[in-house]
């Protein structure tokens, strides 16, 4: 019920039955805990979200990958680096920075933060394992900054590496050709999108 509520945006209703649940004795899960982060997230009170996440590791819950993501999101929403930072020390205790969708908002944490040194650290130096979506990652978060050249390099990058770009991909690509004028390799690029990638530009969002 917890999860279903916060799922659909009805955290506070949802919140009430988790404060039932404990009054009543019965200890939340990780699934409660994570349901009700998320849906904290997801209706953008990103303070409750990370009051609660302080809440689960005061009683004693080891967060996981989900919980990660959710705070992960809410400290971009409010570019609250310190907080992000200590998030990441937990996370590489937790031995979880391998999971690529982890670094992948990682890099978009701290790029929203203004904090490109550990945008680099963390694509770079963590794990050699790196697949599309952080990729892109990495493009967004240049592209964040109006670095529209390196947003380019990181895409030549990931091509090389024989991984496929995404429709998000292309966004970034596509933008940073037309932010810096380049015109006849942006048409090169979704000609590429449409006839190599298979990617219609009806999925781009």
């Amino acid at each position: 019920m917890i999860a279903a509520l916060a799922q659909h945006s009805l955290c506070y209703r949802a919140m009430a039955l988790f404060d039932e649940m404990r009054n009543e004795g019965i200890e939340p899960n990780n699934v409660s805990w994570n349901a009700i982060v998320y849906g904290y997230v997801q209706i953008e009170d990103y303070f409750s979200a990370l009051a609660l996440f302080r809440g689960m590791l005061e009683s004693s819950k080891k967060p996981d990958n989900f919980t990660y993501v959710s705070v992960l999101k809410a400290c971009s929403a409010l570019a609250a680096l310190d907080q992000g930072k200590l998030i990441h020390a937990d996370i590489t205790e937790s031995y979880l920075c391998s999971d690529a969708y982890i670094r992948s908002i990682l890099i978009d944490m701290y790029a929203k933060c203004g904090d490109l040194d550990d945008v680099h650290s963390v694509f770079y130096g963590e794990s050699r394992n790196r697949n599309a979506v952080i990729w892109t990652a990495m493009m967004a978060a240049h592209a964040l900054h109006s670095e529209y050249g390196m947003v380019l390099h990181y895409f030549k990058g990931m091509v090389s590496e024989g991984l496929m770009p995404s429709d998000v991909t292309f966004v970034c690509l596509l933008s940073a050709c037309s932010h810096i004028g380049l015109v006849q390799e942006g048409i090169h690029d979704f000609e590429a999108m449409l006839n190599i990638y298979g990617v219609l530009p009806m999925s781009c969002p």
